[in-house]
């Protein structure tokens, strides 16, 4: 019984366009690397391409100034760089990215098109730069011609869609599937929203083992899925007991930094106790990630197991927290040599050659 501990990265500047490049992605994944390097583990770096392509173009038409650097080379670098020391690089997009012009100092996004499915294109082609295929083939074709010369084992087989909204998911899958994408990693169980531009709806995912959704229902199995979810580890955690696990640097949201405008709020969330909440190093303190990490450790299954943590580097501010918390990981993993910190595509290939034997 093999268990891998992928600890992940969603690498973008904020949702509605604002953040500098610098400021939000390169300097917290550079700080988030070192310490990860420092206890022997690996990022699994989610890398927006679509504003990366966005930026190429207002660059190329002069719209975009580089006088202080060029923001697409310093994305390049940092993930070639990732790519060289053993991390991993997968694909990640928030389509409001999809015809975005840099005017007068703002990135102007198109919002109707927030939600993954939600693509003017819808399926489409490879040759619909718009469309699900052609967005997938690109991102996967680009990624694994930057990153390949850096690791020749090297492929783009992961996906995570922007603010989780993923649903319906049917065509996103179908997509991923005929670009030749083997997993996905956007759910979490119990996860639910239903604010702004934000839906989506995972309340029926029991928990957090790796599954093939219908494409009927991404919280519903099917053994003959071709796509493999690897959901975030998430749990509902009394209120009393998150505050002692609240990271006390985590920067207080301003509207800058939203996700997107909000349109309506519907179906407010009734009083609980409980809150549901991600494995996320941007939110949790070292004593919340730990607790959480041994109580996902005693629900392993006889089989490869995934735990998937989550974090921002445009959020990112809990140094110490991941530097503790990541030092009795590592004792955890020294004293029990099946569990081991991975890659998304370490991980899912493991896993594959498990499924295969088993069946």
């Amino acid at each position: 019984m093999t268990t891998h501990i992928i600890i992940s990265i969603d690498y973008e500047l904020f949702g509605n366009g604002t953040g500098d490049v610098m400021k939000t992605m390169i300097q917290p994944t550079d700080e988030i690397l070192k310490i990860l390097e420092k206890h022997g583990a690996k990022l699994t770096i989610f890398a927006e391409m679509l504003e990366y392509w966005a930026m190429q173009d207002a660059i190329k038409d002069g719209t975009l100034p580089t006088e202080k650097y060029d923001p697409c080379q310093a994305i390049e670098k940092q993930l070639k760089n990732s790519i060289a020391k053993g991390h991993d690089v997968q694909f990640h997009m928030h389509p409001q990215w999809i015809d975005s012009k840099y005017q007068n100092g703002k990135w102007k996004l198109n919002n109707q098109y927030w939600k993954t499915p939600s693509v003017p294109g819808g399926l489409g082609s490879i040759d619909d730069s718009k469309s699900l295929i052609g967005l997938f083939h690109r991102g996967k074709t680009e990624l694994e011609a930057l990153c390949r010369p850096m690791n020749e084992d090297y492929r783009c087989i992961g996906y995570r869609a922007g603010a989780h909204c993923i649903q319906p998911h049917k065509t996103v899958f179908q997509a991923m599937e005929q670009t030749g994408f083997l997993a996905d990693s956007t759910v979490f169980p119990g996860g639910q929203e239903n604010k702004g531009y934000t839906v989506y709806d995972f309340q029926d995912v029991k928990d957090h083992n790796p599954y093939r959704p219908s494409l009927d229902n991404i919280s519903k199995h099917d053994s003959s899925g071709k796509i493999l979810e690897l959901p975030l580890y998430a749990e509902n955690i009394l209120l009393s007991k998150l505050l002692g696990y609240r990271n006390k640097n985590l920067p207080v949201q301003t509207v800058s930094t939203s996700s997107a405008p909000p349109q309506t709020q519907q179906n407010k969330k009734k009083f609980s106790l409980y809150r549901n909440k991600r494995w996320d190093y941007d939110q949790l303190n070292s004593k919340g990630m730990s607790e959480m990490l041994d109580r996902a450790l005693k629900t392993r299954k006889g089989k490869t197991n995934i735990l998937v943590m989550t974090g921002h580097a445009k959020t990112f501010n809990n140094s110490q927290g991941l530097n503790d918390f990541l030092k009795y990981a590592s004792g955890i993993a020294e004293s029990q040599p099946d569990i081991k910190f991975s890659t998304m595509q370490t991980a899912v290939e493991d896993y594959l050659k498990t499924e295969k034997r088993q069946k």
